[in-house]
């Protein structure tokens, strides 16, 4: 019947009796007992390791922050970051990452380079990339709500890593300077290579044999567990096609005049090996 949090203080002390709030949630509880391996301790401070119990029964998870209600940290789901560049493939914009914050790991883009420094003379350039070595600062968005710190503030919960998705190597490094809201003085239109590239995929209209086509569900449930939002269109007309095209979605259709694409594999596991490999970012 046991319930505990375990973690590591990365800023002040907790002692039981206090309230603390759950982050990103917001819901609040007080410490029962501070734990350890030697046993239960009066007041812990930063840099321990220890198990929290609380009074209440509320809902925390791996990468949730517990917080003085007087104490709270930045929370958001855009921020804006100096990068140190750590691959020899360079950071693109909008290229699906991982990001690791403190004990959470949450897909997030790049989605704007605002400047790169030269490290001989310190001038900021213009760049669309960040090569090997090289230092940005950058827009991160990512794909949760995530509470965490200037990294003047707190290195432990202001720092965070770069992961490839594909080979699970550490690619970048970064050191949080704030936190975005929403930018009112942006009013360009979302367009579709935008919302395809917030799917993680390209958007596409695929023709695809008939039979193929006849098992719609079947070949859209096959494409996304392989990660890709598709749509079947059996009797598709130019204007849903556009219409799905902003929407950023994968069409198939079996209209070669239609498609920007045609496949000529009669099998559905081909069909969806090389929508996958065609679609892709």
């Amino acid at each position: 019947d046991f319930r505990g949090f375990a973690g590591t203080i990365a800023a002040g002390s907790v002692k039981p009796g206090d309230t603390l709030l759950a982050l990103p949630s917001g819901k609040s509880s007080r410490v029962a007992d501070i734990i350890t391996y030697d046993g239960k301790l009066p007041e812990a401070f930063a840099g321990q390791a220890v198990t929290l119990t609380l009074t209440d029964e509320i809902d925390i998870s791996r990468g949730d922050m517990l917080v003085h209600a007087d104490a709270k940290p930045l929370l958001s789901q855009r921020l804006q970051a100096m990068v140190v560049w750590m691959a020899e493939q360079p950071l693109v914009l909008n290229k699906l990452y991982d990001v690791k914050l403190g004990t959470q790991t949450i897909p997030a883009r790049v989605t704007a380079i605002h400047y790169r420094v030269d490290v001989n003379t310190l001038e900021q350039l213009r760049a669309e990339q960040v090569p090997l070595n090289g230092i940005a600062q950058v827009v991160v968005q990512l794909d949760a709500l995530a509470a965490f710190d200037a990294y003047q503030d707190g290195r432990l919960t202001g720092a965070f890593i770069f992961i490839d998705r594909l080979t699970n190597g550490t690619v970048g490094a970064g050191m949080i300077e704030s936190a975005i809201t929403i930018d009112t003085d942006i009013t360009e239109p979302v367009t579709g290579s935008e919302r395809a590239a917030r799917l993680g995929q390209k958007s596409a209209v695929i023709a695809v044999a008939h039979d193929v086509l006849q098992q719609a569900d079947i070949l859209e449930r096959a494409l996304l567990d392989m990660g890709l939002v598709a749509l079947v269109l059996s009797h598709a007309v130019p204007e849903q096609i556009q219409l799905l095209q902003r929407a950023g979605v994968i069409v198939l259709v079996d209209k070669p005049e239609l498609a920007d694409l045609t496949l000529t594999e009669t099998t559905l596991a081909d069909v969806v090996q090389q929508v996958v490999s065609q679609a892709r970012l």
